[in-house]
C-alpha cells in the first residue's frame, strides 16, 4: 500500500510508543543502510539513556524531534557519522531530564536547520558547547530556556547576516559566542 512505500527510509517515532517502560536503547549496531529519517524517533520516551554511538547513520538527512519532549538523562554519541544531516529542528527540545549529552564530536558544518534545538533543556550539566554552523540559516530561540550558559557558533558568518544574540536566546541566558 501507498503508505508503506512513502516510508521506506524512514525511521520515524520509532521508539515512541514502544518503549515506555524501557530503562535504556544501547544497541551495538543498526543496520540502516536505507534510513534518511530519524524525525519524532524517541519523541516522549521514558527511556533513561540512549546510546546509538555505534549506529550507522552515513544516510541521515534528517533528526526533527529526535528526542523531543523524552525523559531521556543522557544520550551517547560518540563519533556518530551525520554529514548528511541537515535538519536537526527541535532535536532535544523540552527535554527536560537531559543531564548528559556530548555533541563535541559531531560534524554539523552541513546542518541547514537547528531551531529550538535545545529549548527548554534545563538540567543539561555541561552548560558549554561548541557548533559549526556555517550551514545554518534557522536557528531560532536554540537557546532559549536552557541550561546551556554558553553557545560557541563556530563560522556563524552565514547566519550573522541576518540575525543578533537575542535570535538565538529571547530570554538572554545563554551567553552567544561568534
Amino acid at each position: 500500500d501507498q503508505e508503506k512505500i512513502d516510508n521506506i527510509g524512514k525511521l520515524i517515532n520509532a521508539f515512541s510508543d514502544a518503549c515506555d517502560n524501557c530503562t535504556s536503547v544501547m544497541k551495538d549496531s543498526i543496520d540502516n543502510n536505507f534510513l534518511i529519517q530519524f524525525d519524532g524517533l524517541f519523541e516522549k520516551t521514558e527511556i533513561d539513556k540512549i546510546d546509538i554511538s555505534k549506529w550507522n547513520t552515513t544516510y541521515v538527512e534528517s533528526m526533527y524531534k529526535m528526542f523531543e519532549s523524552s525523559n531521556v538523562e543522557e544520550i551517547v554519541f560518540g563519533k556518530l557519522n551525520i554529514e548528511n544531516v541537515w535538519y536537526m529542528k527541535a532535536m532535544f527540545k523540552d527535554c527536560r531530564n537531559l543531564r548528559k549529552v556530548d555533541i563535541s564530536n559531531l560534524d554539523t558544518t552541513n546542518v541547514y536547520r537547528m531551531e529550538y534545538m535545545f529549548n527548554g533543556c534545563t538540567n543539561i550539566e555541561d552548560q558549554e558547547i561548541t557548533l559549526n554552523v556555517s550551514s545554518v540559516e534557522y536557528m531560532y530561540e536554540a537557546f532559549t530556556n536552557s541550561s546551556i550558559r554558553k553557545a560557541n557558533l563556530v563560522n556563524a558568518n552565514k547566519i550573522l547576516k541576518k540575525r543578533d544574540k537575542y535570535y538565538f536566546n529571547s530570554n538572554g541566558d545563554t551567553e552567544i559566542v561568534f
